[in-house]
């Protein structure tokens, strides 16, 4: 839940007065002339993924059993995934700031390990 205006000063930065992200443009160039058509099909899936990747949670809200190790488990690896992510957060924050990284990719501390960080935590 904190994430959600943190997410949205991000895109509202990113977005407002900027020039369009240069990955859809090349999305907008390989998918000439059907970029409404295969957009389209590219966001559909991306909500396939979540209602997948979302389904535990619905089945841990309704689930009426006690709280097992297993459960227990799952609480450790949330935590652990809410500190990563915010870990990485910070690590991209900081290195955005520095100006001899403008028009750079990231590959400083987490971001080493994978281009998005703060989704394998998510």
């Amino acid at each position: 839940m904190h994430r959600a205006p943190t997410a949205g000063r991000y895109s509202r930065d990113d977005l407002v007065g900027k020039p369009e992200d240069g990955r859809y443009r090349e999305l907008h160039r390989r998918w000439a002339p059907n970029v409404n058509g295969a957009f389209f099909v590219f966001f559909q899936a991306q909500a396939g993924f979540v209602t997948v990747f979302s389904s535990p949670f619905a089945f841990v809200a309704v689930d009426r059993g006690r709280v097992t190790p297993l459960a227990w488990i799952g609480v450790a690896l949330a935590l652990a995934a809410i500190a990563g992510e915010a870990i990485a957060d910070r690590q991209l924050t900081a290195w955005r700031t520095d100006p001899a990284n403008k028009s750079k990719t990231c590959r400083a501390g987490l971001c080493n390990l994978s281009r998005h960080p703060n989704y394998v935590f998510e």
